[in-house]
């Protein structure tokens, strides 16, 4: 019996909501729990849907959605800073600082329209993606060998940002708990780091 994680793993990992749901593990769940159709996975295509009708053993379906060019997010000149595409980026490849226009690793861009949708001032495109222009002059099969190295690329990107947000988040939960501390305990926490550091240095000599 296949499992969700099976399942997961076969999605083409841009987070995008085009198949309707939030994200690849919300489809995920739906295709594994609910019977929903395995042909609405936009980025992936028919490479996703042979592979899910394998995994499931289901009848190969048409896309119920077109398959776009490869695709990147472009920032306009219009750009206020506001970080919210920064935030909102799955592969952490929007870089900018507060009240500056940003910029967009083409590489890293998975096209997910996820920061067209929550930016408020309408200053993002979506366009053919540059660094991958030569892919349309490939076969059948050589397309399918690099939509899935490529898969593998966004997936390793999205728990690259995933982890650096857990950290972040857990940082700010720390500090939030210690300013509410008082000086008596956070000089015993303190005291408590510093011998646990100074053991760790004398092991690793």
């Amino acid at each position: 019996m296949p499992n969700l994680k099976q399942i997961e793993d076969i999605l083409a990992q841009t987070q995008c909501g085009e198949c309707g749901y939030d994200g690849c593990s919300p489809y995920a769940e739906a295709i594994l729990n609910e019977d929903i159709a395995i042909n609405r996975c936009r980025p992936g295509g028919e490479l996703v849907i042979k592979k899910l009708a394998k995994l499931l053993n289901k009848p190969i379906i048409r896309p119920a959605l077109p398959q776009e060019k490869i695709s990147t997010a472009n920032i306009l000149t219009s750009c206020i800073g506001c970080t919210l595409c920064i935030q909102a980026c799955p592969t952490d490849c929007i870089t900018g600082a507060p009240r500056k226009l940003h910029t967009v690793n083409n590489y890293n861009c998975s096209g997910c329209k996820l920061c067209v949708k929550i930016c408020p001032e309408n200053c993002i495109d979506i366009i053919p993606n540059p660094e991958f222009s030569f892919v349309e002059n490939l076969s059948q099969d050589e397309k399918d060998k690099w939509q899935e190295n490529r898969r593998n690329e966004i997936l390793d990107l999205v728990i690259k940002r995933n982890n650096k947000a857990n950290k972040k988040l857990k940082t700010k939960k720390k500090n939030i708990k210690e300013a509410s501390l008082s000086e008596e305990q956070l000089e015993l926490i303190n005291k408590a780091r510093k011998k646990s550091k100074d053991k760790y240095s004398t092991k690793n000599k």
